[in-house]
């Protein structure tokens, strides 16, 4: 892989929008373009099989009009991953919920924070999920301190309180 490559990757959402409009632009070849769908897999952690697709005209629909379901999808994954925890479904709804990405963040932090007396395997499964999100970052601030379990959904939310400009898409365009 190229540098570039790793280069756009590693500049995050924020540079999500410049990446579809990239896509929209019509100025790049089909090797260009396949590597911009690239890049919006690694940088959103969106599944192709939720995606339903892996083409520049998939994602420019996403971001126009998939991104408007963001909220009620994560309320639907996340009430079957809770339901499914004991049953053997529990790992295909866990990986349902995973497969929405970092459009789900926030949902996410929001029932990490509102829950905090939820069970301790559906804090850990939410926080879990948000590290897988975003790259490693929450473990990587868990580990500094090996915080026991019990506190994990805080440093998670102080976490998520100190980046999440970072990574909260922008909101949708109103056309008028």
């Amino acid at each position: 892989e190229h540098p570039l490559f790793h280069s756009i990757v590693d500049l995050g959402p924020r540079y999500l929008v410049y990446m579809v409009s990239a896509m929209r632009s019509g100025e790049y070849n089909n090797v260009q373009l396949q590597d911009l769908c690239e890049a919006m897999f690694r940088v959103t952690k969106i599944s192709r099989s939720y995606l339903g697709g892996d083409d520049p005209e998939v994602w420019v629909n996403w971001w126009d009009v998939g991104r408007s379901k963001a909220s009620q999808q994560f309320e639907l994954a996340y009430a079957n991953w809770r339901s499914s925890l004991e049953g053997p479904d529990r790992d295909k709804m866990y990986q349902n919920l995973l497969d929405l990405g970092i459009m789900a963040l926030p949902f996410a932090i929001e029932k990490i924070s509102a829950e905090k007396n939820q069970s301790l395997p559906v804090q850990i499964g939410l926080v879990q999920a948000v590290d897988y999100w975003t790259g490693g970052q929450v473990m990587k601030e868990i580990s500094k301190r090996r915080y026991p379990l019990q506190y994990w959904s805080g440093i998670c939310c102080k976490w998520w309180d100190a980046r999440k400009n970072e990574w909260l898409l922008p909101p949708l365009e109103t056309k008028a």
